[in-house]
């Protein structure tokens, strides 16, 4: 398959800065003022949530994906990347999830991501089922 799928979990005070760095490892323009008013309405509503997508113009099977949830200091991050450039981006997500371990005194900082692409459950497919949304 020529198709990769990183997903972690975050707290929001980093998600900005994740999403800029997955953006210009991947090539993928991120409109950041989409996302702040994303992030303003899920913050502004008790119990809501919504996701945010940027996708690659030139191959739109690959995307960042951020699910926002007001409930939640915790977002759900899900990288989708080709053969080409999966390496730094998946190098780029790692670094950011053994930070935020480290800096949340969590236990069992990865090594590695593992692609789950091909698994039956992961964060993509809930949130597809979630917000009925096509990617």
């Amino acid at each position: 398959m020529d198709l990769k799928q990183y997903e972690i979990n975050a707290p929001n005070e980093y998600m900005e800065d994740i999403i800029k760095e997955l953006g210009e490892v991947m090539n993928i323009p991120i409109d950041f003022q989409e996302l702040n008013g994303v992030f303003e309405r899920v913050i502004e509503n008790q119990w809501f949530s919504e996701i945010f997508i940027a996708k690659d113009p030139k191959d739109p099977r690959c995307f960042i994906l951020v699910e926002l949830k007001s409930n939640d200091y915790i977002y759900g991050f899900v990288i989708r990347c080709n053969k080409t450039n999966f390496i730094k981006a998946k190098e780029t997500l790692l670094k950011w999830e053994q930070f935020c371990k480290k800096e949340y005194y969590q236990p069992n900082i990865p090594n590695d991501l593992d692609d789950v692409f091909m698994r039956e459950d992961t964060l993509l497919k809930r949130i597809v089922q979630t917000y009925g949304i096509d990617l």
